[in-house]
């Protein structure tokens, strides 16, 4: 669940302005577990009519951790 809060906040920094109410809806999919310490990288694709999808990948590992996520953008 940390994984999901950190694409959250990831989310909520670079499309919301910090605003969290303008993040209508947040869909993730675990795909591997993270393990302490390592580095997530959060992989944005833009979309039209305010959906975001994205990916969060373990750095160290080359491990993609959330994969075909999603998120409209109020």
């Amino acid at each position: 669940l940390c994984t999901n809060g950190i694409a959250c906040r990831a989310l909520v920094r670079e499309y919301c302005g910090n605003d969290p109410a303008r993040l209508g809806t947040m869909f993730v999919r675990f795909t591997k577990p993270v393990f302490p310490g390592e580095t997530i990288r959060i992989d944005f694709f833009e979309e039209a009519n305010g959906v975001v999808r994205f990916r969060a990948v373990a750095v160290e590992r080359d491990a993609i951790v959330l994969d075909r996520c999603s998120a409209l953008i109020l």
